[in-house]
């Protein structure tokens, strides 16, 4: 790694080889490290992220999934998206890891990552929540309306909904509604206020 760190030691294919490699090393603080610096080699725009990058999402280490969860910041992809929604479902008891997720969800993959987390299912509620909020405050309110809508929907489904969906539903409607531009364009979707209303009226 010593060697694939210096720019000069090297050509890019060789170095971009010597760090795929060090990603499947039996210790984790090498696999850690050369995701590290993998990051300005392959992780950036709209490019996808390599095979050996997505795959380290079943990292037998807590720390490289957490640094998974960081690199992918840098890339706007859709299969990065994916595997930080992967990372939210599986590691969803891990508060370092789904926090490295959601400091590393940007608007351009705040949407690919809510629907991903969201269509995948297993993922707490509580979750869903955090994602909604981070979408509300970046205004990307197309990324808003299946989430909020699927909420309300397993809410008003229910006889006797359990009180931590109330919370949660709750909670989204006020993050919502401290966002006026949000709070607005959704008021126009006649669905979405259908489900709500009746929400409302089921409390």
């Amino acid at each position: 790694l010593y060697a694939s760190r210096n720019a000069n030691a090297t050509d890019s294919a060789t170095r971009t080889s010597q760090l795929k490699a060090a990603l499947n090393d039996q210790h984790p603080e090498v696999r850690r490290h050369a995701l590290r610096l993998l990051e300005s080699l392959l992780l950036h725009g709209d490019s996808r992220p390599p095979d050996e990058v997505l795959q380290l999402v079943n990292d037998p280490s807590p720390a490289v999934r957490r640094q998974l969860a960081f690199s992918l910041r840098a890339s706007r992809h859709r299969d990065a998206a994916g595997a930080l929604a992967i990372l939210l479902r599986q590691d969803a008891g891990s508060i370092h890891i789904v926090n490295a997720v959601m400091v590393s969800l940007t608007p351009d993959s705040i949407g690919n990552v809510l629907q991903q987390a969201v269509s995948g299912g297993s993922i707490p509620d509580r979750t869903v929540v955090q994602l909604i909020s981070q979408a509300a405050a970046m205004k990307k309110i197309s990324a808003l309306r299946q989430p909020v809508l699927g909420m309300l929907r397993q809410l008003n489904s229910s006889a006797r909904p359990e009180s931590s969906v109330w919370d949660s539903a709750t909670q989204v409607l006020r993050s919502i509604r401290q966002h006026k531009e949000i709070d607005s364009a959704l008021k126009n979707d006649a669905e979405l206020v259908a489900a709500i209303s009746h929400a409302k009226s089921s409390a």
